[in-house]
């Protein structure tokens, strides 16, 4: 999981750089704003990954074999892609539509539809807000949901154990 997030960042990084050159170069023009919504980008992005990787990571730990870990993590695939094509057809269909502004606030779409809606038409302090704070509340209750589910799993596997520990090293990050 590190090595994904680790590698995702550096993508950012590396269509940041290239963006960022492209513009100094004069290759194309961009508005004044583009660079607060070009820097939204990492700090949802570390959210969102944050959010996915710890329910990938309970989901791991919920499977009993190392090859149920894709059936158990099914549920969560579903969501991210459905929560994707939602998204982007709501902010560019009507970034100021209702659909858009709840999806801007729910922990699950926030990371992937904010930042687009506030490149497109601005985004106001208080949904960022509201955003980082159910995100936040999300993060703090995904280990008591697991806990709920099934109380008392065993940890089979060297990838149950990595999972369990992931899960606990955010819930200390989080705290």
């Amino acid at each position: 999981m590190i090595g994904i997030g680790v590698m995702g960042l550096g993508q950012l990084g590396l269509v940041a750089g290239l963006t960022a050159a492209l513009f100094v170069a004069g290759v194309f023009d961009a508005p004044a704003s583009l660079g607060v919504s070009a820097a939204l980008v990492v700090p949802w992005f570390a959210l969102g990954f944050a959010l996915y990787a710890f329910g990938f990571a309970a989901a791991g730990a919920m499977a009993s074999k190392q090859q149920d870990a894709a059936t158990a993590a099914q549920p969560l695939t579903v969501t991210l892609a459905a929560a994707y094509m939602v998204g982007y057809i709501a902010v560019s269909t009507d970034s100021g539509s209702v659909l858009a502004h709840v999806l801007t606030v729910i922990p699950l779409t926030a990371p992937l539809v904010l930042p687009a809606r506030n490149a497109l038409v601005g985004v106001e302090l208080w949904e960022h807000a509201l955003a980082v704070v159910l995100a936040r509340l999300d993060l703090r209750a995904r280990p008591s949901c697991r806990s709920r589910l099934r109380p008392r799993a065993p940890a089979h596997g060297p990838a149950s154990r990595f999972a369990h520990g992931l899960a606990a090293g955010a819930q200390a990050l989080i705290r």
